[in-house]
């Protein structure tokens, strides 16, 4: 009886924040025409790249850490996340991977996670959410658990088992490849502060 009242709570809330939110969203969608035709669009003036913590370019020793994420079961195991950016972590072979986080110079997090990017209906009608699957990484100080860098990869959603194990393949690779920008030399110094 209380997990069915705490699901009724959660539902009852999620929809009260939807029918706030929701409205609020589509009123500001038909505002935005008005702004640009009184505002042209503006170029955003560019920036200098902020530095790259220097910890992420000089690490030799890593930690791979499975965070907390999204599973579908035995459609897709929880660790099969952890195991596949291990294995390619491990194949790439620019950092010597270790057992714990006391030994390591960073800690890589990798998470498979759902967030909800659109919610219809209402109440008496009932609602239905729309949602995207994204591959988290986040990279720690091991000694401080500070977050020194994040990045995130969608992975495309399919109704065929073989269609999404691709797409998550194509994802994860995507998102080894963003950590291997983040730590190529070039781009280091291009981002390294003048002196």
């Amino acid at each position: 009886m209380f997990r069915i009242t705490t699901l009724w709570i959660f539902c009852l809330t999620f929809l009260a924040a939807a029918l706030v939110v929701v409205p609020a969203l589509e009123a500001q969608q038909e505002e935005e025409p008005q702004a640009a035709e009184q505002h042209p669009k503006e170029a955003i003036p560019p920036v200098p790249p902020a530095p790259i913590p220097a910890q992420i370019i000089t690490a030799k020793k890593v930690f791979i850490s499975n965070a907390p994420g999204y599973a579908f079961g035995d459609y897709y195991p929880v660790d099969h996340t952890y195991n596949q950016f291990y294995a390619l972590v491990k194949d790439w072979r620019r950092y010597e991977l270790v057992s714990s986080p006391a030994e390591a110079d960073l800690v890589i997090e990798i998470s498979l996670t759902a967030i909800i990017t659109a919610v219809r209906g209402s109440a008496a009608s009932g609602c239905s959410s729309k949602g995207e699957m994204q591959f988290r990484v986040t990279i720690l100080d091991p000694k401080t658990r500070i977050s020194l860098w994040w990045f995130s990869e969608p992975v495309q959603g399919a109704f065929r088992r073989a269609t999404l194990l691709k797409n998550v393949d194509m994802a994860m690779t995507n998102v080894v490849g963003d950590l291997k920008k983040l730590t190529t030399p070039a781009v280091a110094s291009a981002a390294a502060p003048d002196k």
